[in-house]
Parts: structure tokens; C-alpha cells; sequence
């Protein structure tokens, strides 16, 4: 018997891989094209909240329900962090 919640699972483990793929410089130069011109205030937001955070070291920082984890995978390099699922 299929899990009635597996095409749920599914569907955000795709769009959590198209919303990563928004910041992976691993892709084919069409695609970057694309990107630069659709998605460049998704990728300047980005680097606007990274440059903010540069001095992290020492502070709290809380990401909860906040899409794929993208920016949380950028704090922990930051940071010393605790995480709960």
C-alpha cells in the first residue's frame, strides 16, 4: 500500500532541489543565463543577508520554516549552532 503522504514528501523534496538549484554555481551556462535574469533579486537577497551576517561568532540565530535550509547552511559555517527538525 503506497503512503498516502509520499506525493507530498515528494513534491517539497523537488521544489527544496529547484530552490537550491536558484544558488548552485554547478550548472549549465542557459541556465545561469536564466537565473540572472529571473531569479537576480532572489540571489541579491542572498548576498545582501550574508554580507549583513559576516560577524555572526558568538550570536544566536533561530531558522524555522525558512524553505530548503540554504541560509542555515551558510550560518553554520558562521556559527556554533543547534538545530531541531
Amino acid at each position: 500500500m503506497k503512503d498516502p503522504g509520499s506525493g507530498i514528501k515528494q513534491y517539497f523534496d523537488e521544489t527544496a532541489a529547484r530552490f537550491d538549484g536558484i544558488y548552485s554555481t554547478d550548472k549549465p551556462w542557459r541556465q545561469k543565463a536564466v537565473d540572472a535574469i529571473f531569479r537576480e533579486t532572489v540571489n541579491r537577497r542572498y548576498e545582501l543577508i550574508m554580507a549583513d551576517l559576516l560577524d555572526v561568532a558568538g550570536q544566536a540565530i533561530l531558522d524555522v520554516g525558512t524553505g530548503s535550509g540554504r541560509y542555515a547552511v551558510e550560518l553554520l559555517r558562521k556559527v556554533e549552532a543547534l538545530g531541531w527538525e
